[in-house]
């Protein structure tokens, strides 16, 4: 399998990453291709009550929209890491990708990749830093469209407050 093929494998099948490490098998389940699948279960929270996410379908039903019809993937940072201050709808564009030639665009046009269970970071963004996926979710709208979402541990900017509104 290719870098490329791994990205879109790793969205559609559960996070999987080439065996590199085996003392991270206590939380995993090893594939006869030699892949891992996390099991995720680590971390769950239900994200029709987050409020990031909630704030993006109230403020942004467009990028939702969006979103599905690409079967893209909305980034939602969890619950436990939202301030209590008020974010930008330019952020939530941040927040959307969309597939690109060899791994993610945002809908504002900064590059990200996803590798095994990070989020890194591209051109466009203030930093070259990752983020860890807490678990994805695929979810389903009115038309039956899929899209992913990924739940991260914090925002994508380190100076970035995002919170409830």
């Amino acid at each position: 399998m290719g870098g490329e093929e791994l990205a879109a494998f790793s969205l559609l099948e559960g996070f999987c990453c080439k065996v590199v490490d085996l003392s991270v098998q206590s939380n995993m389940e090893v594939f006869a291709w030699g892949y891992l699948k996390a099991h995720m279960a680590v971390y769950d929270e239900d994200l029709l009550k987050n409020p990031f996410y909630l704030a993006l379908q109230k403020r942004r039903p467009d990028l939702c929209k969006k979103v599905a019809e690409v079967h893209g993937i909305v980034l939602v940072p969890c619950k436990g890491s939202l301030s209590s201050s008020i974010f930008s709808t330019c952020q939530f564009d941040s927040y959307v990708l969309q597939p690109a030639e060899e791994n993610f665009q945002t809908l504002n046009g900064k590059e990200i990749s996803i590798q095994g269970n990070l989020i890194v970071l591209g051109t466009g963004f203030n930093h070259r830093r990752s983020v860890p996926v807490l678990f994805e979710e695929t979810f389903y709208n009115e038309q039956e469209e899929s899209f992913s979402i990924l739940c991260l541990a914090h925002s994508l900017e380190k100076n970035e407050s995002v919170g409830e509104s």
